[in-house]
């Protein structure tokens, strides 16, 4: 598996033990982003750029830091930081759903070698929040998960989940998010937070993760259908594309209207995001306009080929493609209430109202639904035949550049 890495001078120093990690100083050591390809021109990347900085209103990554607040609803959203001895500092994002357990990615945990194992010991993992300053609480990890379907990112990416014991409580204070009941439908409106890198749909990656800055961002739930024949299990996770502000339909598009299936719209230029490196593992909400609901876990960025007359674009560029897993399945719910036990659940947390990006969305009139459900639209009933066309196009693609 390769990787992609990234070096900040916002980095959590080795750390090999409970004290250790408490005291730890910035020494400035290498942060690792993992990224996976499967086929030379689906590029699928476990992993937030944002949109047009020329476009009006304009946009930055700038303009999408969430303040290291007590009352930001995303105050809980917090760094994983996985240290090995022969390759550094690895960054991930986590979402607390106990005071004492972080749901994140399994790639996460399976950083080194890919194989579906952990490759960190508890000692080696910590969580680290930005509640009301910077480095606020850097807890260690007593206990590691990985689901018991996970195989490899690239075996097994619907079961791409983890979850993280921590070796002390959250303060009471801290926000705890509950799990979304429903699962999603194409056009939910979905908002998301990590650590990750960061840049624009115009030029892509830019700026290098760090565990002090945590970006925001929000997109629409594609039907994700079309890539079934290509990636088994997609049906258990989300996709959305990251549209630009002008309307150019992105290859995800064009496959889907040539289905007869609905597409999405950009959101606005100040709102509109996609995932990036150091993201995976990060949240992806549902949200009633009072309170944010867990929906999914956000695992990989999507390059698309050429398509249906659509130019091809990289992951992070507008046109790209990301998502993660669902986490409303009973095998997903059942594990992770096997490892909680009777641990207190997510309560919420935070005001909405003081996040710019939620203002905004509920501006456009988000959120006015109860129990999370954000849904946008429905899609149409679809053929098997219109999907293996699809599909053949992709495999014809790969092939020919492999």
């Amino acid at each position: 598996m390769n990787s992609l890495k990234t070096v900040s001078t916002d980095v959590l120093g080795s750390f090999s033990a409970v004290a250790a990690i408490a005291t730890t100083a910035l020494l400035g050591t290498p942060i690792a982003a993992e990224s996976a390809i499967l086929g030379s021109e689906i590029d699928l990347k476990p992993l937030i750029a944002v949109g047009n900085p020329d476009a009006s209103p304009s946009d930055s990554p700038a303009n999408r830091i969430d303040p290291n607040t007590l009352s930001s609803p995303f105050a809980g959203v917090g760094g994983i930081a996985l240290f090995s001895p022969d390759r550094g500092t690895f960054i991930c994002t986590g979402t607390p759903i106990t005071r004492t357990h972080i749901l994140s990615a399994g790639h996460c945990l399976d950083a080194l070698d890919g194989d579906g194992s952990i490759d960190f010991s508890p000692e080696n993992v910590a969580f680290v929040l930005n509640y009301g300053s910077d480095l606020s609480h850097v807890i260690a990890a007593s206990q590691l998960d990985i689901h018991p379907g996970f195989e490899g990112f690239e075996n097994s990416i619907a079961n791409d989940l983890a979850l993280i014991t921590l070796s002390s409580e959250l303060p009471e204070s801290v926000p705890i998010y509950p799990l979304h009941p429903n699962p999603l439908r194409p056009g939910d409106l979905l908002v998301f937070a990590g650590y990750g890198m960061t840049g624009t749909g115009t030029d892509g990656f830019q700026t290098d993760a760090s565990f002090k800055v945590k970006r925001v961002g929000a997109n629409l739930v594609e039907d994700a259908s079309v890539l079934s024949p290509l990636f088994p299990g997609i049906e258990e996770m989300f996709l959305f594309d990251f549209d630009d502000p002008f309307g150019t339909p992105t290859p995800l598009d064009a496959a889907n209207r040539l289905l007869g299936l609905p597409t999405t719209l950009n959101l606005g230029n100040e709102i509109e995001a996609t995932l990036g490196p150091g993201d995976s593992g990060g949240p992806s909400f549902v949200f009633d306009g009072e309170s944010l609901f867990l929906a999914g876990v956000n695992t990989f960025g999507l390059g698309f080929p050429d398509l249906l007359g659509v130019p091809g674009t990289g992951q992070g560029f507008f046109g790209s493609g990301a998502g993660g897993v669902r986490i409303d399945s009973p095998n997903k719910r059942s594990w992770i209430e096997t490892v909680i036990g009777s641990t207190t659940r997510g309560e919420g947390g935070g005001k909405i109202t003081e996040s710019r990006l939620m203002r905004n969305l509920i501006a456009k009139g988000f959120g006015q639904e109860e129990g999370g459900d954000n849904s946008t639209g429905v899609p149409e009933p679809h053929s098997i035949l219109g999907l293996c066309a699809i599909a053949l196009v992709f495999s014809q693609k790969r092939r020919r550049h492999s």
